[in-house]
């Protein structure tokens, strides 16, 4: 009985070594700052999402996330199409005061659509914010159009070789 053991023990050894280790690979792009609002107008819903994202390089760029949805009568979510008016989004540096401002020339139709910026890179201990200012959607399903929305990064401290600082949302930016 004891050898039976052993070969169970032994079987489930091999098995362990052939499937190799169970953690997960570390991902590409993390996305620090990251703050997600919805806004709702009967049936239509309106989510949004902006961080920072951050690659390997050490370099960082913002994105704003924007999904469109209705709720059916049994209030299940349901993707639905809408045509967005991405409004401007600034990138700034905080640390020296110098923002960059975007705005995109036409509107985007879809359901689900992701607006980043270009990459910069990220010097050590300066913090950085984002925000994404008068953006709306017209609601393909009802027909509604819109308020104006804002959303805004929290803070991020950018620390060369470790994690970064999450603080708050930056004083002088009342609309976050």
């Amino acid at each position: 009985m004891r050898s039976r053991s052993k070969l169970i023990v032994l079987i489930l050894l091999a098995f362990g070594l052939l499937l190799g280790p169970t953690t997960t690979p570390a991902v590409a792009n993390s996305y620090p700052g990251l703050v997600e609002k919805e806004w709702y107008h009967g049936n239509d819903i309106l989510n949004a999402r902006i961080a920072i994202e951050v690659n390997g390089s050490g370099q960082g760029r913002f994105r704003l996330h924007l999904q469109c949805f209705y709720t059916d009568t049994n209030g299940r979510r349901h993707d639905q199409a809408c045509d967005f008016e991405f409004g401007t989004i600034s990138w700034c540096d905080l640390t020296i005061d110098d923002c960059f401002v975007r705005a995109p020339a036409d509107h985007a139709y879809g359901a689900d659509l992701t607006w980043t910026g270009v990459y910069r890179t990220l010097v050590n201990n300066h913090t950085y914010a984002s925000d994404a200012v008068n953006f709306r959607a017209w609601f393909s399903h009802s027909g509604y159009q819109g308020a104006f929305h804002y959303i805004c990064t929290k803070k991020v401290t950018w620390h060369t070789g470790g994690s970064p600082t999450i603080g708050g949302y930056p004083a002088e930016w009342d609309w976050c």
